[in-house]
């Protein structure tokens, strides 16, 4: 019986000594949840403090503001450049070909009442469905018809091309503007000889690759360089 009674106040003791244990830790559960409730409200208010000071001092330009914030960049530091704004770049760079026709004055290279536009400069179809860029515009006159320097300059070319031009000339006018005139059947100057606007420098002809809806294929292929790109012919002559 003695030892039935100790046993019970063993575990009554144990019991309330857990019972103690829980209130404790609930009690320091509460004192940590009313601390973090405090951090949390003074994160608030700074962070409100510091919104109004960026709202007030707000600087003149986002390149300000970003030194600011970070005043480990420079500010003369280079800005980089996106891939969109180097689309745009190449985009200016290619608008600003249009010529101004007092920078150089072309001639007709055949002669006006000799020739009708067969195929124009940009897009066309071919006779297979297919589209091409056309890089010139085609003459179509007459086997033989002459052939004359649109400007004054110096023959670049002047042979047989083998990407399908067939007999070429090419001829550099200044260091921005150069002419070439293909599928010629007759050439009469050289490379590196000096020719003069109006000079005769070829017969129309249909050598190299041509396209032939007709008994005769002849035709004058004729294409205008501005730096190296080639731009409408017909700009000059409008």
């Amino acid at each position: 019986m003695f030892l039935m009674t100790t046993v019970f106040f063993v575990l009554c003791s144990e019991y309330l000594s857990f019972i103690v244990q829980i209130n404790k830790w609930q009690e320091a559960k509460k004192n940590y949840l009313a601390h973090m409730c405090k951090v949390k409200q003074m994160c608030r208010v700074q962070r409100s403090m510091v919104v109004k000071h960026l709202v007030h001092n707000q600087p003149e330009n986002s390149h300000e503001l970003e030194s600011s914030l970070h005043p480990t960049i420079k500010q003369n530091e280079p800005k980089a450049v996106t891939v969109v704004e180097q689309k745009e770049s190449a985009k200016k760079n290619v608008q600003s070909l249009p010529i101004k026709k007092k920078e150089i004055d072309f001639m007709w290279p055949v002669e006006k009442d000799k020739f009708w536009l067969s195929s124009y400069f940009g897009l066309r179809k071919l006779p297979n469905g297919q589209r091409q860029f056309h890089n010139g515009i085609d003459m179509a006159a007459l086997k033989g018809t002459h052939v004359r320097a649109a400007a004054s300059g110096t023959v670049e070319l002047s042979n047989e091309d083998p990407l399908g031009y067939g007999k070429t000339i090419i001829i550099k006018h200044n260091k921005k503007f150069k002419t070439r005139y293909a599928h010629l059947n007759n050439m009469f100057v050289s490379k590196g000889q000096k020719v003069e606007q109006g000079q005769l420098i070829g017969h129309v002809g249909s050598t190299g690759n041509v396209r032939k809806t007709g008994r005769d294929a002849s035709h004058l292929h004729f294409e205008v360089y501005a730096h190296e790109e080639r731009i409408d012919p017909l700009t000059f002559f409008r």
